[in-house]
């Protein structure tokens, strides 16, 4: 939090949640003169979105942070550290700051703070972690509805709220790596994303709008594609389809349904199962049935 005197008087709001794991502030406030604030960064996990504003931050051995944009950064503190920042006039300043216990994130995310900030390959141990990006629309959008409940009218609204936003973040400083995405879902997140494999896999031989399933699984588009595609390897349609050849290829080796009637029990008419069939096994259907007839009239199955 910033502790300063400026004109006019602030709007801000602190909140504090889940037994005091989580603090929630929001404010604008407006600089009558350049600010200049120096004041130790204290242990712990801060994630600040910046809104609107500019303002100039050094912290530990970081970087300096020129910020002059809607941006989000992190902070993970390894006990105390240097900081300072300089904040611009006459120019509203609106910020949200959450103050995240590193043993929540740990629990929730079943990794340690440095890891979701740095990836997988993090093995630097700083006392001073500073990771910053632009701030996207998502972000942006929840950065809003947080300012826009100065009242706090619902504490629990205001919670989710800020998980969610933290959880765009860690996302976001993930990257686009997914093969390490799944450091970044929560094990609430996994367990979605597994339903909705359960729920394409029911439903395989006419699967069913991808979007639909994400919101009967309460997850987003986004996060269901790239975390089905950090814990099953391939993205959820692929998986439905490897799925649904796997699963010809079993009936056909049995030798009771012959092509046609295969390509039918799992969605797809004979022609188009011939061709998914040869790419992904390197054979025609026909060849796994017994005593297959080759006289040609089939000769596309």
């Amino acid at each position: 939090m910033f502790h300063m005197d400026i004109s006019p008087p602030p709007s801000q709001l602190v909140t504090t949640h889940l037994q005091g794991q989580l603090l929630v502030e929001t404010s604008t406030k407006i600089f009558s003169e350049p600010l200049r604030v120096s004041s130790p960064i204290r242990d712990g996990l801060r994630i600040i979105v910046v809104l609107q504003g500019k303002m100039q931050l050094t912290a530990g051995d970081a970087p300096l942070l020129d910020i002059r944009s809607p941006t989000t950064f992190a902070v993970l503190s390894d006990g105390e550290n240097r900081r300072e920042q300089i904040f611009s006039r006459d120019m509203p300043f609106r910020v949200v700051l959450l103050q995240i216990d590193k043993k929540l994130v740990e629990t929730e995310y079943q990794r340690d703070a440095a890891t979701l900030l740095c990836g997988m390959r993090q093995t630097d141990c700083r006392n001073l972690l500073l990771r910053a990006r632009g701030a996207d629309t998502a972000i942006r959008a929840l950065g809003t509805q947080l300012l826009g409940d100065q009242e706090g009218h619902s504490g629990f609204y205001r919670c989710a709220k800020a998980l969610e936003l933290a959880s765009l973040v860690f996302e976001g400083f993930a990257g686009a790596d997914d093969e390490t995405f799944s450091a970044f879902l929560t094990r609430s997140d996994q367990d979605r994303v597994r339903a909705a494999r359960d729920i394409l896999v029911e439903r395989a031989p006419d699967p069913p709008d991808l979007a639909s399933v994400a919101r009967q699984c309460g997850i987003n588009l986004s996060k269901l594609n790239r975390g089905f595609k950090a814990i099953y390897g391939m993205a959820p349609y692929r998986y439905v389809q490897e799925h649904r050849l796997n699963r010809a290829y079993k009936m056909l080796s049995g030798g009771h349904l012959n092509v046609s009637q295969v390509a039918s029990e799992v969605g797809y008419t004979p022609a188009h199962f011939s061709t998914l069939f040869r790419r992904r096994f390197g054979m025609a259907p026909h060849s796994l049935v017994p005593h297959s007839s080759s006289d040609g009239k089939n000769e596309f199955l």
